[in-house]
């Protein structure tokens, strides 16, 4: 069998070629593909460690009402951030705006049928000109 197989091989050299170049090719793309997608999660887990390494406490009155659907009942506003930010042990406050962004048109209704906004939130400088929102 085997010697059969070996003297068949000058005849079908195109055919070897060629199953050879689709199991490389295959598993070059299998393994580019487990690669990149590991690499675009350990960078979505770094971002969201990052973004929370100053942080030791957060302060979030929360939402309005049982059901989640009146967003404005509660916020801090500047008064009681800075009420935080006197507290003793507190380095820094930084006060956050987050929430759904639309572009409206001239009667105030969302443009785009589908009423989906983006995420959005505020841009906030440290006080030394850092970006703490931002990274």
């Amino acid at each position: 069998m085997i010697r059969t197989g070996l003297r068949n091989l000058p005849a079908h050299k195109t055919r070897l070629l060629m199953t050879a170049l689709a199991v490389v090719l295959g598993t070059a793309f299998l393994s580019g593909t487990l690669d990149f997608g590991d690499t675009v999660g350990n960078a979505y887990r770094g971002q969201l460690t990052q973004s929370l390494d100053d942080v030791a406490a957060k302060v979030d009155p929360g939402h309005g009402g049982a059901t989640g659907g009146d967003r404005s009942g509660g916020r801090v506003d500047s008064p009681a951030a800075d009420s935080v930010g006197a507290v003793s042990g507190v380095a820094a406050v930084r006060p956050e705006v987050a929430g759904n962004v639309y572009v409206a048109d001239g009667n105030g209704a969302p443009v785009g049928g589908d009423h989906r906004g983006n995420d959005g939130t505020n841009y906030h400088p440290g006080p030394d000109g850092t970006d703490l929102a931002i990274r």
